[in-house]
């Protein structure tokens, strides 16, 4: 039988205080603390609740990139009527802000607290409309009128994906702080769904009708299908990036809406933290790395707020418990 002198790895190295960049994997004995220690463990992301919009509305837009600047816009009640109302949030309270000049749900919005869009919605409209942190404006059409459609990016350069028009479609858009003109269109059709990321880099799911697996990334000219879904969502939000994001809010048969979350690293999507509370068409902004995605009011007509912090990678101390 091999002695452990020669089948041990690599030895563990004794130092005065933790290593300034240490390698996923590595351990080390700090004798300044007496601790062994390793680094790379992977904590779980998880949700907590957060400060209650002032009223509950369901299919609300949202920008902003992080919860201590949120801004929710329009949405509808329990009796399908478009509001005009917007909130700004700063973690611990939300104020009403500036009317939108159109009421509107079901819409894609994009931008940031002070600087943000909506465009498309229902009622059925191909209206668009800019926030300057105080008021609203009308802003260029869409090329056709759609709802049901999400979208991502800024003010001066935006994409509306998917919708209804009728029908279901998987056409897109692009925005370019003036005009809107048509991008690459999605093999399949696409509405009900989450979209993050930039004109050029983006990505969403199929959603509705379906509730299918399938993603889609967006090149700023044509879209190729991605990793698939842990479960088939429709109704749902995303907040993040093309490569890194955490997917919300939606609802799936036969169990309906549902509190779970899925997460993606770039390669592949897996079952994040449950939240609290069960909805779908909630509103969300923010990161997916940090305690900064917000996932706000929905159906039917929650007022409560969440905010999620991502998956880290920190550094622990190796103990027997």
């Amino acid at each position: 039988m091999a002695s452990y002198n020669t089948i041990k790895g690599l030895t563990v190295k004794y130092l005065s205080a933790d290593p300034a960049n240490p390698e996923d994997g590595q351990v080390w004995y700090n004798s300044g603390t007496g601790n062994l220690r390793v680094d790379g463990m992977v904590l779980a992301g998880s949700w907590a609740s957060s400060t209650a919009i002032p009223t509950g509305n369901q299919r609300m837009g949202a920008a902003g990139t992080s919860n201590s600047a949120s801004l929710l816009l329009g949405g509808d009640n329990v009796s399908d009527t478009a509001q005009t109302s917007t909130f700004e949030g700063n973690s611990s309270s939300w104020t009403s802000g500036g009317a939108l000049g159109t009421a509107v749900a079901n819409m894609a919005s994009y931008g940031t607290q002070t600087a943000a869009m909506a465009a498309g919605g229902g009622p059925r409209t191909a209206n668009s409309q800019t926030y300057d942190g105080s008021s609203w404006s009308e802003g260029n059409n869409l090329p056709a009128a759609k709802l049901e459609l999400s979208g991502c990016g800024t003010t001066a350069s935006a994409l509306a994906v998917g919708g209804s028009l009728p029908p279901f479609t998987g056409t897109s858009e692009e925005y370019d702080g003036t005009n809107w003109t048509a991008g690459g269109t999605i093999p399949t059709v696409v509405s009900n769904n989450g979209t993050v990321g930039t004109q050029t880099a983006a990505l969403t799911n199929t959603g509705y009708p379906g509730y299918t697996t399938g993603t889609w990334n967006y090149d700023g000219s044509s879209w190729t299908a991605g990793a698939a879904l842990v479960t088939g969502m429709a109704f749902n939000r995303t907040s993040g990036t093309q490569t890194l994001a955490v997917l919300m809010n939606g609802s799936s048969p036969p169990t309906g809406d549902s509190p779970g979350t899925q997460l993606y690293n770039g390669t592949a999507w897996a079952t994040g933290p449950s939240r609290a509370v069960t909805a779908s068409n909630r509103a969300s902004s923010g990161s997916a790395t940090q305690a900064e995605t917000m996932s706000a009011g929905g159906y039917p007509n929650k007022t409560e707020v969440e905010e999620f912090t991502g998956p880290s990678v920190i550094t622990k101390n190796i103990t027997t418990s």
